[in-house]
């Protein structure tokens, strides 16, 4: 059994399964129909070229159904009606309201997997300017995730429904990957007079982080659900704690969809004066950090950065603030002199 796609046709229109890396396009995922516990995620599907005289299309998905399920409450979450989805992201073209047809239909088939086929048809046919309005989406096909805190990708497949050792298609009543149709004509993936572009999602989770600022420790998150709670290693709960001496420190974050992380470990030294008055009124920042660290003081500042072993790696000097740029630097951990007018500073920093 194969999922095969036309790859090879030239000036015909072309759909795609749109790829979405939730890291970096949250907006598609975590979101509620009216009063349900559960959350789901959206999957674009866009024709990227316009086709005059459309009004119904239908296509098959294949899905890993361990991972994930329809949800189905399609028809609603595609009608404009659905007014937060639609307003965030953009509207169909289509509007999905009564008087229109629209199913999702699941299919199960040999290997373990699924297969999900998405029709509609209307009698008003699909517009050049519906088409511009809505960046060629046709559809958002709705998926809720079993685990919410998952990471890794799966893929999107369109597929005819063919299996080889059946002889017969999943679904006969669509036996193509996917197909246009209407007033002008029909177009489909097995007459290849259409191309359709596999999709992928993929799913991240929170990911708790440590960073250094005047001597404090602040707990943040990359990804997840706001709000989230902190849970340093010291029993503290707030997002930021002042540690009362060198040592090892960690926090875990938990986000609002109940997924927890915990950050690497963070080697704390408090920043340290001598030979001055005992004024540790230097701010470092970020620390870790990846492009450039900051140095703010009163006054005319000296900074020196050496590896662990003391040798000397750059030297920099400005009035009430420096600004050091990584410049190729390797991860690890370095030591930081700052020389004032009237005290010298050491801080440990690291570069990711």
């Amino acid at each position: 059994m194969s999922f095969g796609t036309l790859l090879n046709a030239q000036s015909v229109p072309e759909m795609s399964i749109q790829n979405i890396d939730f890291g970096v396009n949250p907006e598609f995922n975590n979101w509620r129909h009216n009063a349900d516990t559960d959350t789901f995620l959206v999957v674009p599907i866009t024709m990227d070229d316009f086709v005059d005289g459309i009004d119904s299309f239908s296509f098959n998905l294949v899905y890993d159904p361990n991972t994930m399920e329809p949800f189905e409450n399609g028809h609603e979450i595609n009608d404009p009606g659905y007014i937060m989805l639609q307003n965030y992201l953009g509207g169909v073209p289509f509007p999905m309201v009564d008087g229109r047809y629209f199913s999702m239909n699941v299919f199960a088939i040999p290997n373990g997997m699924k297969m999900l086929t998405v029709s509609y048809s209307d009698s008003i046919p699909f517009t050049i300017g519906g088409h511009g309005n809505s960046s060629g989406l046709l559809v958002y096909v709705p998926f809720k995730t079993y685990n919410k805190c998952m990471v890794g990708t799966d893929s999107i497949l369109a597929w005819n429904g063919y299996v080889d050792s059946l002889s017969t298609f999943v679904n006969p009543f669509q036996t193509t990957s996917f197909i246009l149709s209407g007033s002008m004509g029909t177009y489909s993936t097995d007459s290849n007079t259409l191309q359709i572009n596999n999709g992928s999602l993929t799913f991240v989770s929170v990911q708790a982080l440590v960073t250094e600022f005047a001597n404090n420790l602040e707990g943040s998150a990359n990804h997840g659900v706001a709000p989230y709670q902190f849970e340093w290693s010291t029993g503290e709960t707030s997002q930021n704690i002042t540690p009362s001496a060198a040592g090892d420190y960690w926090v875990m974050v938990t986000d609002a969809m109940g997924c927890s992380d915990t950050s690497s470990i963070y080697s704390f030294s408090p920043s340290v004066g001598i030979a001055g008055n005992g004024h540790n009124n230097v701010i470092v920042y970020p620390n870790p950090f990846t492009n450039v660290l900051m140095i703010q003081a009163v006054g005319n500042i000296r900074i020196t950065l050496l590896d662990l072993l003391g040798k000397q790696i750059a030297i920099q000097t400005g009035n009430d603030e420096v600004r050091f740029y990584r410049k190729g630097l390797n991860p690890g951990v370095y030591l930081l002199k700052v020389d004032l007018e009237d005290e010298t500073i050491y801080k440990k920093v690291s570069i990711n």
